[in-house]
């Protein structure tokens, strides 16, 4: 390797964060290998044998309501974040308040139309985290989508938990129509407050992607 030469840094970057992102990427190609005619994939068909390399980063959620998820079954990562089991606690409880309504938000999608959620997250406490977060849509036994089958890697020391997430970017893919990707991006500056006192909602800014 040159020193000095741009493209050898852009590859490394891309090495890095490939690696990075390894554990989504396998549990998404899994999720889309029992895709069967488009058709959601059942909560049944999971096989934790075949996501093995990723499973301390899984979880699978039950829906509460059309915007809230709960942890039903979770690897030993989120425990690790939050510093005690996570299970039977709503999905939310990893990000901050701010990051809430983000995080309804894309539930809703995820459920409803139904589609699949990427995001990118941030933890500023004792020390820099950053992580990435996959949520994949699947059936309940009774056919309904109320299921999803998920997966959280986080990067940086955890130090002191809890440790808790802001959202900063969304990514939002149709399940029925794949070619169609919203791209949310989250102005993570501090919240200021209006004329009024009340504090001002974070800035989003919509991307709608033709690829």
């Amino acid at each position: 390797m040159s020193n000095g030469n741009p493209n050898n840094i852009v590859s490394l970057a891309r090495h890095i964060r490939g690696q990075e992102t390894a554990p989504q990427r396998e549990v998404e190609n899994y999720w889309n290998s029992l895709l069967r005619d488009g058709e959601i994939p059942m909560r049944s068909a999971v096989d934790p044998r075949a996501i093995q390399n990723a499973l301390e980063y899984c979880f699978i959620a039950e829906r509460v309501t059309s915007t809230m998820s709960r942890l039903r079954v979770t690897g030993n990562h989120l425990s690790d974040l939050m510093g005690m089991s996570v299970c039977g606690m709503p999905l939310a409880c990893l990000f901050n308040a701010d990051a809430r309504k983000t995080l309804a938000d894309a539930t809703d999608k995820l459920f409803n139309e139904p589609a699949i959620i990427h995001m990118e997250i941030s933890s500023d406490g004792p020390s820099q985290m950053t992580g990435d977060l996959v949520l994949l849509p699947m059936r309940s036994d009774l056919g309904d989508v109320t299921r999803s089958l998920g997966c959280m890697v986080t990067h940086g020391r955890i130090h002191r938990a809890p440790r808790r997430f802001d959202i900063t970017n969304v990514r939002i893919r149709s399940v029925l129509f794949p070619d169609q990707h919203t791209e949310v991006e989250i102005d993570q500056m501090p919240k200021h407050t209006d004329l009024s006192g009340k504090p001002k909602e974070n800035y989003l800014k919509l991307i709608i992607s033709k690829d």
